[in-house]
């Protein structure tokens, strides 16, 4: 019953957010709850996809209808990038950048102060691109101008060989609304509305309708 323009599609959604441990009690994250790739998740598979998420943490109930795959840290969701098989990859996890130097058990929490060394972590999304596949990627910036996000994300899109770039400010982390810049080597289009509305404009582009 649906538009079903993505029948025949293999669709990854990789979302939630990653999980750097700190001990084994501790860990850094982040705001995401999920939502967008949820939302796209959904939108794909009543498009006719045969949709599969990889979910890191998060705060939305995933339908049992739609495979998932869970991932806690970068080097569990590396791991499992050598299996991917999908025509379409769209990964709006918000994913760590750095890493803490993890120590065993649980840190004393009676010290005043706490050091911890963060080392960077390399980035996933050049491991998913290859001759044939579409990947969408997102970027997340605070205090720029459309202008500058533009710019970045057209950076990210050619550094890294994506097709496009969904980028937004990262104030909108857990939000239902949401507003949107769709980057690609053609130019930019704003989009806002709720995170479903977006997704579905997202889709509109992967399936050559936007």
């Amino acid at each position: 019953l649906g538009r079903n323009d993505l029948k025949g599609r293999k669709v990854l959604v990789i979302g939630g957010r990653g999980e750097e441990p700190v001990d084994d009690m501790r860990v850094i994250s982040n705001r995401s709850s999920g939502l967008m790739s949820l939302e796209m998740a959904v939108a794909a598979h009543r498009r006719g996809a045969e949709v599969e998420m990889w979910m890191g943490a998060h705060d939305v109930r995933v339908p049992g209808y739609i495979p998932m795959r869970r991932f806690q840290t970068l080097r569990d969701l590396m791991d499992m990038v050598e299996t991917a098989d999908h025509d379409v990859v769209l990964v709006p996890a918000a994913l760590p950048d750095y890493s803490p130097q993890r120590r065993p058990g649980k840190i004393d929490s009676s010290a005043p102060t706490l050091d911890i060394r963060l080392d960077r972590l390399p980035k996933m999304l050049p491991s998913l691109v290859r001759a044939g596949r579409t990947v969408v990627g997102f970027k997340a910036e605070s205090g720029v101008d459309d202008e500058t996000l533009e710019e970045r994300s057209r950076s990210r899109l050619r550094e890294y060989g994506l097709d496009l770039v969904v980028a937004n400010d990262v104030k909108v982390a857990g939000d239902d609304m949401t507003r949107a810049l769709l980057v690609d080597d053609k130019g930019a289009t704003e989009v806002r509305g709720s995170k479903r509305h977006v997704a579905e404009r997202i889709l509109d582009r992967v399936s050559g309708k936007g």
